[in-house]
């Protein structure tokens, strides 16, 4: 009978340990990193990167940071709880419970508010959960299951529901004003450029701009967004960039102003400078950031929807008279950022070509990657809840540190499963460089 491989230290092998193989910083006083991107992934990463003594630069083809994705009015940092056993939601709360600490020194800074947040059913079926997670999560300081008299006195306004979950340690921020606050650290260096092309030369990562050197460091984030797999080194790795626009509504509009984030199928955050903020569409076929009627109907419809009380509130808001910002998210296929080291897809599907031919085999092979390159992609609508811990967890990662979450969850957001589960199921024509399994041998 044939025997599983065996690992260095003679226990049998039981996963093809695909997701090792990179390489990681080789000594502190070589540690340098270039972030492109400077939106909340790409500041939080390179914050993350300089308290561990790294020096950075990050570049941006804006004139300061959050001008894109991450440039909204307010950000809510949002929960998405589920009693499934699985990676999302486990990703979701580990994010959250990070998040609600490390905002707490913006929020005393004034860069938004710990307000709370609370979020209400979608249908009987979801009261049911929401009583259900509050009962698994009983006795924590965070996280309580309100009646209608308790989540009226939470958010200030007249609901129906029965019902919700409500989160004190959460709120939103002021998107930025926390970039500019994270960026704001002697050894980080902001560079406005339009990257196009990184190359790897010696042991250094060259960022140019038209042919153009612009900056170079032994370390190579990419945190851009949509335009994360505009790179070679990227460019097999599957984003879908989603439109989203959010509404403005000044606080004359409505009959009374919510004093913490209430979440439904969109959300309605408290006013910040007289304007309040609600969303937001999620529109795949949409194109352009031109603000559009529609969409801010979407956001209050989707809103008076959810709860007869918030219909009521927001009855007499006039579409036409709405002002608001329309940009694109980066989402992935399982809805899970991308956070890691970048493979060499080409090299990986050569690597495990066996993979087609018996999805189970288990090989001693670690993974092919670009070395010394790292991004941290697709977070989806959810990047100021995801961001905190994900950095950590990347900054983790290139100094060769233990990673702040189980390695099954690491796993979950590592940037080459999407290869390998293209491997095992022979979906193989997303990939420019490779169309077939017969092509890999």
């Amino acid at each position: 009978m044939a025997t599983m491989p065996a690992t260095q230290d003679n226990r049998p092998l039981t996963e093809l340990p695909w997701q090792h193989g990179y390489l990681t910083a080789t000594a502190a006083s070589e540690r340098s990193a270039v972030v492109v991107g400077a939106g909340i992934a790409g500041c939080s990463s390179a914050r993350a990167l300089a308290e561990r003594g790294y020096q950075v630069t990050v570049v941006d083809r804006h004139a300061a940071p959050a001008e894109a994705g991450s440039g909204n009015l307010q950000a809510v940092v949002y929960p998405k709880l589920s009693l499934r056993q699985d990676q999302l939601p486990e990703i979701n709360l580990a994010a959250l419970r990070y998040a609600s600490h490390y905002y707490q020194s913006h929020w005393q800074a004034g860069r938004g508010d710990q307000c709370g947040v609370l979020v209400l059913p979608e249908g009987a079926g979801q009261s049911e959960e929401f009583a259900a997670i509050a009962d698994r999560h009983r006795g924590a300081d965070w996280i309580e299951l309100l009646d209608t008299p308790a989540l009226n006195r939470a958010t200030g306004l007249s609901l129906a529901a029965a019902s919700g979950l409500w989160f004190n340690q959460l709120g939103w921020v002021q998107p930025q004003a926390v970039c500019r606050a994270l960026l704001d650290h002697p050894a980080i260096r902001y560079c406005r450029a339009e990257i196009d092309t990184l190359n790897r030369s010696g042991q250094q990562w060259q960022l140019l701009a038209d042919g153009r050197p612009v900056a170079a460091a032994n370390q190579c984030v990419i945190a851009s967004g949509v335009d994360s797999a505009r790179f070679s080194q990227t460019g097999e790795l599957p984003f879908k960039p989603i439109r989203g626009q959010v509404s403005h509504l000044a606080t004359g509009q409505l009959a009374t102003a919510p004093r913490a984030v209430v979440c439904a199928k969109g959300y309605l955050a408290p006013p910040r400078d007289g304007l309040l903020t609600l969303g937001a569409s999620y529109r795949r076929d949409a194109q352009g950031t031109q603000l559009n009627a529609d969409e801010h109907r979407h956001n209050i419809d989707q809103l008076s929807d959810s709860d007869a009380g918030l219909a009521q509130l927001l009855a007499g808001v006039e579409v036409t008279a709405l002002d608001g910002r329309a940009n694109y998210r980066a989402t992935t296929p399982d809805y899970l950022p991308l956070a890691g080291p970048v493979p060499d897809c080409p090299a990986m599907l050569e690597r495990y070509a066996f993979l087609g031919r018996d999805a189970k085999t288990v090989k001693p092979l670690e993974g092919a990657y670009h070395p010394q390159l790292f991004m941290l992609a697709g977070l989806g609508s959810r990047g100021f809840s995801y961001a905190p811990l994900l950095a950590e967890l990347l900054a983790a990662q290139m100094i060769g540190a233990p990673e702040p979450l189980p390695a099954t969850l690491c796993k979950a957001l590592h940037p080459a499963r999407f290869v390998i589960r293209d491997l095992k199921r022979n979906r193989l024509a997303g990939y420019p460089t490779v169309k077939s399994s017969a092509q890999l041998g």
